[in-house]
């Protein structure tokens, strides 16, 4: 099977973009086959090493813990869903809702799967939480490009919610935040990397870990784990 997306030198050197191409289901994102219209020209393969990195925190999260029924993944601020697609695929006794509040882009590959749903909804807004409280068993949130307030919001419905069992942050654009207080971590690796540490203490109960993972194609490539199953 051909290459897909970007061949732009050096798009192909993750760890991420080598183990989707094991993956049975890489043949089904092919030209003309199942998934090719959720695949975007320039961020495809960046998306696919984002996704794949949250998808197996959870797998991991799962495997630890099989005495745990989780029954729901809500992945906020989904955009064209990557992550909802590929946590559908392989977790069939889970049902992933993806929230956003762009109902126009193109999720025509959600026809396909019994335990994925759309649900356009904004994150800060009380109804979320209404949806949340409604649900009937433990859940797994998820959130990828969380810009600036999202991020914090994100951490907040963690907080609140003790059936929300593990939450995996991929921080993007950075929001405000006293720089006094992380000044050495914004001197020394930078702002970002400042903004990372912030949220990181905004983000119990539970274990909490942010590492940088070298197998995500982007410069932001800090993901914030929290498992409530951990002190």
């Amino acid at each position: 099977m051909k290459d897909m997306g970007s061949t732009q030198k050096g798009v192909f050197s993750s760890k991420y973009v080598d183990e989707f191409k094991t993956y049975r289901i890489y043949k089904e994102f092919g030209p003309g086959e199942k998934f090719d219209k959720i695949r975007r020209k320039n961020t495809f393969w960046k998306e696919i090493t984002e996704a794949i990195a949250v998808r197996n925190r959870i797998k991991r999260f799962i495997l630890r813990n099989k005495d745990l029924e989780i029954k729901y993944v809500l992945d906020l601020g989904c955009g064209k869903g990557l992550l909802t697609l590929l946590t559908a695929l392989f977790h069939k006794d889970l049902h992933i809702y993806c929230i956003d509040t762009d109902e126009t882009a193109n999720r025509d590959y959600m026809h396909h799967l019994n335990n994925a749903s759309f649900v356009k909804m904004d994150i800060k807004s009380p109804q979320l939480e209404e949806f949340i409280a409604s649900l009937d068993g433990n859940i797994i949130m998820t959130g990828i490009h969380l810009c600036t307030d999202l991020s914090i919001r994100f951490l907040e419905l963690h907080r609140k919610f003790d059936k929300i069992k593990f939450s995996v942050l991929v921080p993007c654009c950075i929001g405000k935040f006293p720089h006094s207080r992380f000044r050495f971590i914004i001197r020394e690796m930078g702002i970002y990397e400042g903004w990372c540490a912030y949220l990181s203490c905004l983000a119990g109960p539970g274990k909490v870990i942010a590492d940088r993972d070298t197998g995500i194609l982007s410069d932001k490539n800090i993901v914030i784990s929290i498992d409530r199953t951990e002190s």
